[in-house]
């Protein structure tokens, strides 16, 4: 009885050792700029592993294991999130092992199907919704306001909804949405984004790929842009591969949300987007949001009175109403289309003096952009949706860690 007993103590005194092998060591390094829970990504392209693979990402110093993200697309990424704070000039060092034992984590970022939208939800709050089928304007109003693939309702953190769709005055405004206004196809003008002017429209046609996971979650779609008015019946006179991505970042206080644009020609004909100050990537706020509770910075410190018609990196807007009110902040990719670019702000007496919120980034604003066939065109956008107030100072790093990431040196070993 007692050597029984004694066997089991020792037993239960050890745990399982399972075999690890160590694939690469990964160092990050903040550069010149502070990094507060940044997005991390990058190719592994050394290495023979597949996302069916178990591994395991571990932090060297603490031998924490970290939450990651493989995709596989054109190449094999890397995802995580650099955790807490990372002062300027100096480093941290990661382990990846495949491992006998899986470690899995929560999704973090995940995608719910209505049959209608897609709906990226973080941590059981939703974030954002994609509609992919058909939206029909108001009872009364002419079928020709209806289209399909935008981003409606669009939530801060604690839950507001901060865009809109379909108003009384612009029913072809619809949250946030992507079309150009005058454009040249084949020798006819094409309005993509006046629904009501028949020339144009755009449609969510299928989606490329879609993806949940503890680090982010999100999809490609296809959207064609289609010429209503070509001799011999509606014709695609463009293609857009709109990407949405919306990171697992710890903070309560912000959602980081992506949205990249790739434009190609759908045909042997190119699309001249001609120089117009609508085009480009729109918002239009909720309509609790006017000039009496509401303000705006862009990176050049203007605000809205002067700061239409003018470039700039980012631009905020904020509700004023009270300290935790939402918020959204626009950054834009120094590789943009006349990065910096240039911005439409609604005037503070628009819609009759109510002064309603409508931003835009419109890089075709001051000159026209030709769309050639064989070729690829790319707009990047990040946006920080908020409770509460964003500094100048935290504005900055956010715009950063889009611009210039960490830096990342990966050490391959039994490879």
């Amino acid at each position: 009885m007692k050597n029984t007993l004694l066997i089991c103590l020792l037993l239960s005194s050890f745990s399982p050792v399972f075999s690890q092998e160590l694939l690469a060591e990964i160092t990050v390094y903040s550069g010149k700029y502070n990094r507060t829970d940044t997005p991390v990504e990058f190719v592994l392209d050394q290495l023979t592993i597949s996302t069916s693979d178990n591994l395991l990402l571990k932090e060297k110093k603490t031998n924490k294991s970290i939450a990651f993200q493989i995709s596989q697309s054109e190449s094999l990424k890397l995802s995580w999130i650099l955790e807490g704070n990372l002062p300027k000039k100096s480093s941290r060092v990661y382990n990846l092992y495949r491992s006998e034992v899986e470690k899995t984590f929560e999704k973090g970022v995940d995608l719910h199907d209505t049959g209608d939208d897609l709906q990226i939800v973080k941590n059981k709050k939703q974030i954002l919704s994609f509609r992919y089928s058909p939206q029909s304007p108001p009872k009364g109003v002419d079928s020709v306001f209806t289209r399909s693939g935008f981003i409606h309702p669009v939530w801060a953190p604690e839950g507001q909804i901060i865009s809109r769709i379909q108003p009384p005055d612009h029913y072809h405004h619809y949250g946030l949405w992507n079309p150009w206004t005058h454009t040249e196809f084949e020798g006819r003008k094409v309005d993509f984004w006046n629904l009501g002017e028949r020339q144009g429209t755009i449609q969510f046609r299928e989606f490329i790929s879609r993806e949940s996971g503890p680090v982010f979650g999100g999809f490609k779609a296809l959207q064609q842009h289609i010429d209503l008015t070509a001799p011999g019946g509606k014709k695609v006179a463009m293609n857009e591969v709109l990407g949405v991505k919306v990171w697992n970042t710890p903070s309560p206080q912000y959602n980081i949300l992506d949205i990249n644009s790739n434009l190609n020609a759908a045909s042997n004909s190119p699309l001249l987007i001609e120089e117009y100050r609508y085009a480009g990537l729109g918002f239009r706020a909720t309509e609790s949001w006017t000039n009496k509770n509401t303000k705006i910075l862009t990176s050049e410190g203007k605000d809205r009175k002067t700061g239409d018609a003018t470039r700039a990196r980012w631009c905020n807007i904020e509700e004023t109403t009270a300290a935790d009110s939402p918020g959204i902040l626009f950054l834009s990719h120094i590789q943009n289309y006349s990065f910096p670019e240039p911005m439409r702000i609604w005037p503070e007496d628009a819609n009759g003096g109510r002064g309603d919120v409508f931003f835009q980034f419109s890089p075709t604003r001051e000159r026209d952009w030709e769309i050639k066939p064989g070729h690829s065109y790319g707009l990047k956008y990040r946006l920080i949706v908020y409770n509460g107030k964003l500094s100048t100072q935290r504005i900055e790093e956010l715009w950063t860690d889009l611009n210039y990431p960490p830096s990342v040196k990966i050490n391959y070993l039994n490879n």
